[in-house]
């Protein structure tokens, strides 16, 4: 029988999903910082509610 192209296709792009997790892994000091300006824009938000 003929390997099926399909299923090869479908191992890469899991390898590709792979690679970009272990990249932001790496990343992990930035994704803190970006959390710190998400609590700033959430605390503008309030104050806009409680108007």
């Amino acid at each position: 029988m003929r390997p099926n192209p399909v299923i090869k296709a479908g191992s890469s792009s899991k390898k590709r999903r792979l690679s970009k997790v272990i990249t932001l892994e790496d990343d992990e000091d930035e994704d803190e910082d970006e959390d710190e300006d998400e609590d700033e824009v959430v605390k503008e938000e309030d104050e806009d509610f409680n108007m």
